[in-house]
């Protein structure tokens, strides 16, 4: 009997043990904030829809779209008014793909970000600040 507690005793605190040396993930406060369908963007684009994400340090719109037979997908990474990182990928139907980085600089650059931010509902964009 005392070789059962004993062997009981050593197993509960090997479980223990290992729950509290086990390493802590972080519990992030992210998410979808809204996502609008529909767009008039140019250049034109079909079956669009544009999604706002808030992450830890910055949000994200993700905008999709087709022009023609091709997908688009454009990311526009940003916080408060900054435009911090902006792209496009393009995926053709034969299977092919093209990437670009936007020029944050660029005029036309900014006035699309700007452009696309206004899809989006004030409570929405605050949050990103």
């Amino acid at each position: 009997m005392k070789f059962k507690a004993l062997i009981l005793t050593g197993l509960a605190s090997i479980a223990v043990t290992a729950c509290t040396s086990a390493p802590k993930i972080p519990q992030l406060q992210v998410g979808v904030l809204q996502e609008v369908q529909n767009l008039e963007v140019v250049p034109a684009t079909t079956n669009n829809k544009a999604k706002l994400t808030k992450f830890l340090d910055k949000c994200v719109i993700e905008f999709t779209g087709d022009i023609g037979n091709n997908r688009v997908i454009e990311q526009w990474s940003f916080k408060g008014m900054t435009l911090i990182d902006a792209g496009s990928a393009t995926f053709q139907r034969d299977g092919t793909s093209t990437a670009q980085k936007f020029d944050l600089h660029d005029a036309g650059v900014q006035k699309n970000f700007i452009s696309l931010r206004e899809h989006f509902a004030k409570d929405a964009l605050t949050q990103c600040d």
